[in-house]
């Protein structure tokens, strides 16, 4: 593991280029470094967990009937409690 936060990117990707692998620049390396980083911080529990909780925190879902739900949904109606959601 790289803890030295003064290296360049760029030179430190220079290391793992290999002629004749798709790895053969640095951007591609970068890229690719980038892609398997964001990989394994989405596959982390604790992060399923915080997103989870924002999303359900910050979401809301909200519907209004149509003219024939206003009309159909009466108060004997099974599906007059749910007609509309929050």
């Amino acid at each position: 593991m790289i803890t030295n936060l003064s290296i360049d990117p760029g030179s430190l990707a220079e290391k793992f280029c290999k002629k004749g692998t798709k790895f053969d620049k640095k951007l591609s390396v970068l890229i690719n470094s980038c892609w398997f980083l964001a990989q394994e911080i989405a596959s982390n529990p604790i992060v399923w967990k915080t997103v989870r909780k924002e999303y359900v925190k910050q979401v809301t879902i909200t519907t209004k009937p149509t003219k024939r739900g206003e009309w159909e949904l009466d108060v004997f109606h099974p599906s007059y409690r749910v007609k509309r959601l929050q």
